[in-house]
């Protein structure tokens, strides 16, 4: 989460194309390998975050016997 945290906090500061790998674990306070050991490239970080949040959404969903998708 801290990865995230710190890419989240970088892209207030600066374009999304600008910033690398080395300013989030920096940013972080986590190593390299730590960093590769979770993620492929910071795109893997929001492909997470944003997994994670469908799978929120839909567990939200399954306990209100609601289908996620049909209010779209």
């Amino acid at each position: 989460m801290r990865m995230t945290s710190a890419l989240f906090k970088l892209i207030k500061l600066y374009k999304y194309s600008e910033i690398t790998v080395s300013q989030i674990v920096l940013e972080s306070k986590v190593s390299r390998s730590s960093f590769y050991r979770n993620f492929i490239d910071k795109d893997d970080i929001l492909r997470q975050y944003l997994r994670g949040i469908i799978v929120e959404l839909q567990e939200e969903s399954k306990k209100n016997n609601e289908d996620l998708f049909s209010k779209l």
